[in-house]
């Protein structure tokens, strides 16, 4: 719970925002955006998709946490793995500058999960992004990506996408910590599972000076949809209806305990608060 008054400080430019969390200043940079097909959503009434158009243009937000001597990144943008599937997406590397740091100044990377808009950052042109960093991810989530089982029975639309993953793993696997559960990583940052969104989908919990900041990575994937909504799931969800109850879960504790928190695809600077309303929520953006 916030001491009364007390809050993160937030600051913005165009593309990055900075927050002051205690003595821990977390970094959130644009990766670019998504433009994600309502289609894609189901389990809520077709009259409110209709209502939101053909398209939702979701951000597409990386964070960098800076405490102490760490600079820990928190999942790596798309980099090039989209391609034309994407093209608003894979600025983050030529936007390091701006969040005040190198791509050589990464000491951690936090995977929240394992999909392309989330690690295909972490190569360029073969090789690792982040040379001088540790990378982790939770043993469930890597364990599903990189079965050969995965690869063998899904249908040919699919079947490139995995063989990227896989790719990528292979390429950080020797640099790889594996976490069961929740795990604090010192320094004042911890991960948490959050499982729905993929089997091993991880939020991460920013704690310093008795402020705290949560960054939801893909628990809430529209920031025009699943906070009215929150039962609202898309078609990338492996695990619908836990993705559900995860994202009320966490829902409700934000709202209850007035934590500030930001999530991979909401609208850049993607932070805010959430607070309950009937059977929905209502998200306040900062910035």
């Amino acid at each position: 719970m916030f001491a009364a008054g007390a809050s993160p400080v937030f600051a913005a430019t165009r593309t990055v925002q900075s927050a002051q969390v205690g003595e821990i200043k977390v970094t959130t940079v644009s990766d670019g955006y998504i433009d994600f097909p309502t289609g894609a959503y189901t389990n809520v009434d077709t009259e409110v998709l209709a209502g939101l158009g053909d398209n939702l243009r979701l951000g597409a937000n990386v964070w960098i946490i800076r405490s102490g001597a760490r600079n820990i990144l928190v999942d790596a943008g798309s980099g090039s793995f989209m391609g034309d599937a994407a093209p608003g997406v894979g600025n983050l590397n030529e936007r390091l500058h701006e969040a005040g740091t190198t791509a050589r100044e990464i000491t951690d990377v936090i995977v929240t999960h394992m999909h392309p808009d989330h690690i295909g950052g972490l190569l360029v042109g073969g090789q690792i992004a982040y040379p001088n960093a540790q990378f982790h991810v939770s043993n469930g989530e890597w364990g599903f990506w990189t079965s050969e089982e995965l690869l063998s029975a899904a249908p040919e639309p699919n079947r490139s996408m995995i063989m990227g993953i896989q790719s990528i793993a292979t390429a950080i696997k020797e640099r790889v910590t594996f976490h069961q559960g929740a795990y604090d990583l010192g320094a004042g940052v911890s991960v948490e599972p959050a499982p729905g969104h993929t089997p091993g989908h991880m939020v991460v919990r920013v704690s310093s000076g008795g402020l705290q900041f949560f960054l939801l990575g893909d628990a809430v994937i529209s920031q025009d949809l699943q906070f009215q909504h929150p039962e609202a799931y898309s078609a990338f969800d492996a695990i619908p209806d836990l993705s559900v109850k995860t994202r009320k879960d966490l829902f409700d504790k934000l709202a209850a305990d007035e934590i500030a928190f930001s999530a991979t695809h909401l609208a850049f600077p993607g932070a805010g608060y959430v607070s309950k309303r009937g059977a929905g929520y209502v998200f306040t953006a900062i910035g």
